[in-house]
């Protein structure tokens, strides 16, 4: 389940390359308040979603606030993946697949992510 989260995340840093290059470097330069606000309200919003996914599905094993661990760990994909986009000069370039499997298995142990029996 994760690992289609940071693969379908993946496929959209991909697809809009571009997009995402601005929008690094407008949030950097003098416009960054503009979209500042907007950027850590989705985050939020996104790791409250997985949070409460998870929590429905008795799959965390995490010790601590699972909402922030989610926050945290998404915003972690989405930098690393962003990173690549912002460096990479080709634009044929691509995620290989080792990448999103270590991405997805990094967020699988930071949010440790364990599938509990019903008794």
């Amino acid at each position: 389940m994760l690992w289609v989260l940071v693969q379908n995340t993946a496929r959209r840093v991909q697809r809009h390359p571009g997009f995402f290059r601005a929008l690094f470097q407008r949030t950097l330069a003098v416009a960054g308040h503009l979209y500042r606000l907007a950027l850590v309200a989705a985050d939020e919003y996104s790791g409250l979603k997985l949070a409460e996914f998870l929590r429905n599905r008795n799959h965390t094993g995490i010790e601590g606030d699972l909402d922030e661990a989610c926050s945290f760990g998404l915003r972690t994909v989405q930098s690393a993946l962003v990173h690549r986009v912002v460096l990479e000069q080709d634009p044929a370039y691509g995620f290989p697949t080792y990448a999103v499997e270590s991405l997805a298995r990094m967020l699988v142990l930071h949010l440790g992510v364990v599938l509990q029996t019903q008794r």
